[in-house]
């Protein structure tokens, strides 16, 4: 991306970045709290480990594999986090080998119900831009029967979330992100291939979309 980034491109890119951002109110309480590793980003750790504190849930999935891109183990990684932050060792179940968010679906399903546990609720927790195709795909592939889905995730503003991926030489990564998660929902073959279940369509928000690909940022 050797787009030079122009002021009307920095709202465009916030517009997505706060739709992709849209999550649940925070639930009273459910059964199961699911984290889904993103690569080195522990923010979904450290509101798993609040929810828990708060009593949110008994339970939390971490999910998420060694990642080649970055030699680190996600699972394992929000696990240290998870301990740090006080929550016991009983109270986490590791899925170690989740490649996709579907995959964190389907197997986060199957260490529970290894535990004997078939959840009525989940609170999904996914990285900041990642929290509306969460749920979309919770709904499509977590296994019969389905879970009360409340799809959360921190969100820093986006002024904060550039800004430190600029610092960390991520800039580019960062914005080619946000259009391939949009892209995702709408522009790419996940419904009819069952990954996700159609979400509503915006126009506005689209729009935004449309001027940046016009001007030749693109999707990862």
């Amino acid at each position: 991306m050797s787009v030079r980034l122009s002021h009307s491109d920095f709202r465009d890119f916030r517009t997505l970045y706060n739709y992709l951002c849209t999550c649940d109110p925070e639930p009273t309480a459910v059964d199961v709290i699911v984290a889904c590793g993103s690569g080195p980003c522990k923010d979904m750790a450290v509101l798993a480990a609040r929810l828990y504190h708060r009593g949110v849930a008994p339970t939390i999935v971490v999910t998420g594999f060694a990642h080649p891109s970055f030699g680190i183990h996600e699972a394992t990684l929000m696990h240290q986090v998870l301990r740090q932050k006080g929550v016991p060792d009983s109270a986490i179940i590791v899925e170690e080998s989740a490649r996709n968010t579907g995959e964190n679906m389907v197997l986060s399903a199957a260490r529970l119900l290894e535990r004997g546990i078939v959840p009525e609720s989940i609170v999904l927790v996914s990285k900041s831009f990642a929290a509306a195709r969460g749920r979309v795909t919770a709904h499509a592939q977590w296994p019969e029967p389905q879970p009360i889905v409340y799809s959360m995730a921190t969100k820093p503003p986006f002024f904060w979330n550039f800004f430190r991926n600029w610092l960390h030489g991520r800039r580019h990564y960062f914005l080619s992100s946000i259009l391939g998660e949009y892209e995702r929902l709408f522009y790419r073959d996940y419904v009819e291939q069952g990954f996700i279940v159609p979400r509503e369509f915006i126009q506005g928000i689209d729009d935004a979309y449309q001027r940046l690909k016009k001007r030749g940022f693109t999707g990862r």
